[in-house]
């Protein structure tokens, strides 16, 4: 069975180029072309649009950020760390990079170089995991979708002019997924250098790749960011190349120093004759084929250090290679698989946030400035706190995918309505769970991110919910709640007998209905006192009596639904929803 929220996204628009085309037409700027890094708010939105459906396809397809399926890094805690701490950090840091060097030009020494992470899919990850970081913030209530607007502009704008160095020119698709899921990016030198060094695929090739890609996972936490694929180039004999990029040796991570010795990066360009199916090349840097199957020749190609020169290599000294990356694997697999869980998590979050700057810090040449003024390897106060409730509470899980699956993540710039404002409709929520009218404009709510259609009415979003608890911890900071403790305590010695009569009643005959019904009054009679300490606290408290007294008056007249239906507003419903709004306000809901 499909995993709920992969089948179309949004329930709109399917997956693939179908779904990709459906998407650009609803767009009407020209903002998914290259040109410009200024963005209006118009063009900042129908980008974050775009992103949301292309990272949606990826991640149904296997090909989008690593949420699951690691044995060591628990991924989604890594993730969602690591997207938050792009947020926190991103803008000054990239602002740095862009006054030493432009964005375009960055972005064009993709096409002049291999196996050095100036590629596209770091270009993909700069942009989706700062967008992302955005995602977990509003999902935890840090921020409003309508602030630091300024910050997102110029940080997607950033991306944008990279995107724009990358593909040459002003006007050309910004993305593999415009392109027919083809990112061929490198200049044409490249597909001759290729041709020359070429020679034919050997039997340790399909050893060599698996080995070097092991090794660039688990330097990267186990995750993709370590690989790069670009292509597909048209050979002149009428078939194509593929380019595939394994960093083997990346000295960012301090767990990296058992592959001293290995080069920093192996690059496989594989030929394919004609005939051959054409290869699906995601945004992400992801490629639909694995390993050399199908390939008639190679060249491959080593880099020393990050800033060195690739070179040919041999497949005698491929072979040492792999052998040495094979080891350094086994390393590195024991070393993850005995680091204490928080330990595993923030590796793995340092890998999504520096792999995403690194690459363009180093290349502008402020990387040890950044360094040394920014300490960029410390954590935001804002990602540390976080922490607990996204790995510690076990938040990060549901998150993670939910931001993917439902384009929360990607939520537009929206006009705001605080929380004071919103409090009214957030609580009754809250408390009920669903309705169908709200105190407060629900397309304000919408917009904000606060609310959201659901099967009965409007429902919180898990944005919703982080600003609503948010509020009820201010609000507990003003209250007594010594004194309200004590409402609440008076409130629980009568909810016993209402339990006891909610148990009875439905086996009961009409003549003992009458004497419950006495029960119900009596009962609703007695919690006055608690509901109006309760009220001179709170507001919100005074409508419940009143409420209450109608579904008694309503049953005394021989509607019986007012007791305890679900389908009217009986004695049953306002009861456990004051019970609910009591303990919401003390904070001991279950």
């Amino acid at each position: 069975m499909a995993q709920p929220g992969t089948e179309t996204y949004r329930g709109e628009f399917p997956p693939g180029a179908d779904g990709e085309a459906r998407m650009r037409e609803r767009l009407s700027s020209s903002v998914l072309r290259t040109g410009p890094s200024e963005l209006s708010r118009d063009e900042l939105n129908e980008l974050l649009e775009y992103l949301g459906f292309v990272c949606w396809d990826l991640f149904r397809a296997g090909a989008g950020p690593d949420i699951d399926g690691s044995e060591l890094v628990p991924r989604a805690g890594a993730q969602t760390l690591g997207w938050l701490q792009c947020w926190q950090r991103f803008p000054v840091l990239l602002a740095e990079i862009a006054e030493q060097r432009d964005a375009g030009e960055l972005g064009s020494l993709a096409r002049r170089d291999i196996g050095d992470k100036l590629d596209h899919g770091h270009v993909w990850a700069c942009g989706v995991g700062f967008a992302l970081g955005r995602g977990v913030s509003l999902a935890l209530g840090r921020m409003a979708a309508h602030e630091l607007e300024d910050e997102l502009r110029a940080g997607l704008g950033f991306v944008r002019g990279l995107y724009t160095g990358l593909r040459g020119d002003d006007g050309q698709p910004m993305f593999a997924a415009m392109d027919g899921y083809r990112a061929a990016v490198l200049e044409p030198k490249w597909v001759e250098r290729f041709t020359g060094d070429a020679g034919p695929v050997g039997d340790g090739l399909a050893d060599a790749l698996a080995d070097t890609e092991r090794a660039s996972r688990l330097v990267h936490a186990d995750s993709r960011l370590g690989l790069s694929t670009t292509g597909p180039y048209p050979a002149g004999d009428g078939g194509f190349w593929v380019l595939h990029g394994h960093v083997v040796a990346e000295p960012l991570y301090h767990w990296a120093d058992v592959t001293e010795g290995l080069p920093y990066s192996v690059s496989y360009a594989l030929h394919y004759p004609v005939g051959h199916p054409a290869q699906t090349i995601w945004d992400s840097g992801v490629s639909s084929m694995a390993g050399a199957d199908g390939a008639d020749s190679v060249a491959v190609y080593l880099r020393d250090r990050w800033d060195a020169q690739p070179r040919p290599a041999g497949a005698d000294e491929l072979a040492e290679v792999g052998a040495a990356c094979r080891e350094a694997a086994r390393l590195l697999h024991r070393r993850f698989a005995a680091m204490p869980r928080r330990d595993a998590v923030l590796a793995g979050a340092q890998v999504v946030y520096l792999d995403a700057l690194a690459p363009f810090a180093r290349a502008a040449g402020v990387w040890d400035q950044l360094r040394a003024s920014h300490d960029v390897h410390e954590l935001d106060p804002e990602v540390s706190e976080a922490y607990y409730q996204l790995v510690r509470d076990g938040r990060a899980e549901q998150l993670a995918s939910q931001l993917i699956l439902t384009g929360t993540g990607f939520a537009p710039v929206r006009e705001p309505i605080s929380t004071e404002e919103a409090m009214p409709a957030l609580h009754l929520l809250a408390v009920r769970g669903s309705a169908r009218e709200l105190p407060v404009d629900p397309a304000q709510l919408g917009s904000a991110g606060f609310v959201q259609n659901g099967a009965d009415g409007y429902e919180l979003t898990e944005t919703g919910r982080s600003v609503h608890a948010r509020a009820l911890e201010n609000e507990r900071r003003g209250m007594d709640t010594a004194r309200m403790d004590q409402a609440y305590e008076r409130f629980l010695a009568l909810d016993e007998r209402m339990e006891a009569l909610a148990r009875r009643w439905p086996d009961a005959d009409e003549s003992t209905r009458r004497e419950l019904l006495g029960e119900l009054a009596d009962v609703v009679s007695r919690v006055k006192p608690a509901l109006r300490r309760a009220s001179e606290e709170l507001q919100r408290f005074e409508p419940y009596l009143p409420r209450l007294r109608r579904a008694v008056a309503q049953a005394e007249q021989g509607d019986f639904e007012y007791v305890e239906s679900g389908s009217v507003e009986s004695a049953q419903v306002v009861w456990q929803q004051l019970k609910r709004d009591y303990q919401l306000t003390l904070g001991t809901e279950e």
